[in-house]
């Protein structure tokens, strides 16, 4: 179960607000894990795209596939609620072979928590089929200014 740790404004990456639409819930129903995770990783994919990245080609064939996700939904939202959604990341080495962001996503109208989570990505050549480090380019428009740490390959990022 994901523990929720202390976050700071030096290792915020992403900040999105958003409108929960009935693409997500349907009206009279609670947001549930899988709209949840869909939103996350739209937010996600947005900012890539805003430095014309992608999960799958972050630069030369090398992108990041999520190898754990833990998200716990702690309050009902309902269609048109208004949610902050926030990515954080405690960073990582240049080189690294890993990163965790933790998310954590509030209710506008209220500031009320509704879920808090965490995800591990390991970065992947896609050409040559296997892990890798991170790329320069990725490490540096994602991360330029925070406390850093490795996830060697074969570590558990829960352990």
């Amino acid at each position: 179960m994901y523990q929720a740790k202390r976050i700071t404004n030096d290792d915020l990456i992403i900040t999105t607000q958003l409108t929960i639409t009935s693409a997500h819930v349907t009206p009279g129903g609670t947001l549930d894990l899988t709209a949840l995770s869909s939103l996350i990783q739209d937010v996600r994919l947005e900012h890539l795209y805003s430095h014309d990245l992608q999960e799958h080609n972050l630069d030369n064939h090398i992108g990041y596939m999520i190898t754990k996700s833990d998200i716990e939904i702690l309050k009902p939202a309902y269609h048109l609620d208004e949610l902050v959604v926030q990515i954080y990341s405690p960073g990582f080495k240049q080189g690294a072979r890993g990163f965790r962001l933790n998310y954590q996503i509030t209710r506008q109208s209220d500031r009320a928590t509704i879920a808090e989570g965490s995800s591990t990505q390991l970065f992947y050549n896609f050409n040559e089929r296997e892990l890798t480090r991170a790329p320069d380019r990725f490490h540096a428009i994602m991360h330029p200014n925070l406390n850093l740490f490795q996830l060697p390959l074969g570590v558990n990022a829960a352990a």
